[in-house]
């Protein structure tokens, strides 16, 4: 599975990610999956970078480009 791709399938299940100082973030707990806890774990570093990274992007488009906070680049499998 690609980070892209459990990344989705949380937020599907209206789970919302954060990564803050090297920490990953998942709200509300109680309504992650058993079955997916341990490829989170697993994932965990990357999920990371790759919310970090989108932060970044959205955030340097959004002062760069002149874009709305709430707007957010469009998301491709090859970059993960």
């Amino acid at each position: 599975m690609l980070v892209s791709e459990l990344i989705h399938n949380l937020q599907m299940r209206g789970l919302s990610m954060q990564a803050e100082d090297g920490k990953l973030y998942i709200s509300p707990k109680d309504k992650i999956p058993d079955s997916l806890r341990p490829r989170i774990r697993e994932m965990k570093d990357k999920l990371i970078l790759f919310i970090e990274q989108w932060e970044e992007r959205a955030a340097i488009m959004e002062y760069d480009a002149g874009l709305w906070p709430n707007f957010t680049p469009p998301l491709t499998r090859k970059q993960y």
